[in-house]
């Protein structure tokens, strides 16, 4: 499991409560670069589309949750491969500006994409709310 940044920028505190939920099922990859801030965009478009192609491209992750939405996610799907994404299917999961990604990923690489909770609502979501997220990626 990864966490990315593909859009706006994201609260430390918000995104760890969440990190906290995703942690006591799985292993969790995430670096620093979530927290960058480019105005309104959690980073520079370079830095969110190299982030997720990281990811992507990355045997061990089998699923990417982005932090939040917001916007931006549109301005670096011309930065992405999705014959990496294609090659190792992995599901994607946000919503928000984050439909963009997912309408990518089921249209140019044919994968799971699931509309819903972003890592930074993750901790305020009922416990049978989460339970069915990790029954929907694990199933």
């Amino acid at each position: 499991m990864a966490v990315c940044a593909p859009a706006g920028p994201v609260v430390r505190e918000d995104l760890l409560r969440g990190l906290t939920v995703l942690s006591s099922r799985y292993q969790v990859l995430y670096d620093e670069g979530l927290f960058a801030r480019a105005g309104f965009l959690a980073g520079t478009d370079e830095r969110r589309a190299e982030e997720l192609m990281r990811y992507l491209d990355n045997p061990d992750v089998r699923a990417v949750f982005c932090a939040r939405g917001g916007y931006g996610t549109m301005r670096i799907l011309d930065r992405l491969d999705a014959d990496v994404l294609s090659r190792d299917p992995k599901a994607i999961v946000g919503f928000s500006d984050i439909t963009a990604l997912l309408a990518w990923a089921v249209s140019e690489a044919r994968v799971f994409a699931v509309h819903g909770p972003v890592v930074t609502q993750l901790s305020r979501l009922p416990a049978a709310d989460v339970e069915w997220l990790f029954a929907l990626l694990e199933g």
